[in-house]
């Protein structure tokens, strides 16, 4: 009777080995499938430079989030208003900042990584400057979440000393006309004016743009449309359908519009296009 117990247990232990190496194998496995789809990925920007990056956005194990971008390019971002987020370029390090005022505080670390404190209930734009002389803009929306890690990287070529401009100055009446036309206020460098009567244009057939007010300045001009969807369902919009030759800045209200609603377009032009 001895014998056969021993007998017994031998297929047994056998089993467990197998079952141990099934474990370990598949445990292996799924590793190396979490490493492979953990690399950022790149939307094509062949056609449109200026591209908006949402779909391209991959969750890191440690918790942040990776968006690729190139140079002039907007970025929709959601950051947390009651927490502390911190943004990073990778391989590079973020030079300046520059918003609304009172709606963001920043902090720079040694490694070059801001750390943003938001205030702002509704969206805005902030632009971003690099040591490398990269340059582009996030959209934010301010939500009632826990702090976000942004990794940005850029699919740029890095700009020499020769090519550079006066990037902060220019990033700042971007932002300064920009805001004006989001929160409807004057400013004293552009002329204000509302069409009386205007005709709507066609947006490839799924909205009508229909211009209701204008901020004619010396170097830019803004323009406020609305956006009216004229299709049976819900319609959704990116920055990056409005942007052609000689627009430097665009935002929108909202980018779902159900049928038969309107959103509002916030677009900025060189003034030498309106001419």
């Amino acid at each position: 009777m001895f014998h056969i117990k021993r007998l017994a247990v031998a297929p047994i232990i056998a089993f467990a080995f197998f079952l141990v190496s099934m474990i370990f194998f598949v445990g292996s496995f799924s590793y190396v499938a979490f490493a492979e789809h953990s690399d950022p990925k790149t939307i094509d920007t062949t056609n449109n430079a200026k591209n908006i990056k949402v779909d391209g956005s991959k969750n890191l194990r440690n918790g942040a989030m990776t968006l690729s971008f190139s140079d002039n390019e907007q970025i929709s971002v959601i950051l947390s208003k009651v927490d502390i987020n911190r943004i990073s370029v990778q391989g590079d390090k973020i030079q300046s900042l520059n918003g609304p005022t009172g709606l963001y505080t920043a902090k720079n670390d040694p490694s070059g990584a801001a750390y943003l404190t938001l205030y702002a209930n509704t969206p805005f734009i902030l632009y971003v400057n690099t040591v490398n002389n990269h340059n582009l803009s996030l959209f934010i929306t301010p939500q009632a979440t826990v702090g976000k890690t942004i990794v940005l990287i850029s699919t740029s070529p890095t700009k020499t000393a020769d090519h550079l401009e006066d990037n902060s100055i220019y990033q700042k009446l971007l932002v300064t006309l920009m805001d004006a036309m989001i929160n409807k206020k004057m400013l004293d460098d552009y002329a204000f004016s509302v069409p009386k009567k205007v005709k709507s244009s066609d947006f490839f057939g799924i909205a009508d743009l229909k211009p209701i007010a204008f901020y004619n300045g010396a170097a830019l001009n803004g323009v406020i449309y609305e956006m009216k969807n004229k299709t049976q369902g819900l319609i959704t919009l990116r920055p990056s359908y409005f942007y052609q030759a000689g627009v430097r800045a665009v935002a929108l209200s909202k980018q779902t519009i159900e049928p038969k609603e309107t959103g509002l377009l916030y677009e900025i032009v060189s003034a030498e296009q309106t001419e």
